[in-house]
């Protein structure tokens, strides 16, 4: 599972990279055309190629 993961950012990550807010990143994703993110469980993660 951790090589799965390797390229993927947590939203905290996300938030520090693109320099905004949880409410921000929250509508950057529910656009449509919106950065896609992928869930594992609870969690939210952003692959690093979708950041850059």
């Amino acid at each position: 599972m951790k090589n799965q993961t390797e390229n993927l950012l947590n939203v905290k990550s996300v938030l520090e990279q693109l320099g905004v807010g949880r409410t921000t990143l929250w509508r950057l994703t529910k656009k449509e055309n919106g950065l896609p993110y992928v869930r594992i469980g609870s969690r939210k993660l952003f692959k690093v190629q979708d950041i850059n």
